[in-house]
């Protein structure tokens, strides 16, 4: 049996990919498109949902008993 703990967070990762993987391909779709005002605002997007994604990961802490 595995004891590595996965988290709260265990049964959304299929939606944390699907976040992730809309931010990039609006930004891909951005740059196709070529205009610097729409790349920067998929820019910010995707970093807000980097952010957002990076957030909801929790690192082992001290809090945690073991």
């Amino acid at each position: 049996m595995d004891d590595r703990d996965p988290g709260p967070r265990a049964s959304g990762d299929a939606s944390d990919l699907r976040l992730g993987r809309a931010a990039l391909a609006l930004l891909d779709a951005a740059r196709g498109f070529g205009d610097p005002a729409l790349i920067v605002q998929a820019e910010a997007m995707a970093l807000a949902a980097g952010l957002a994604l990076a957030e909801r990961v929790r690192a082992p802490s001290d809090d945690r008993e073991v």
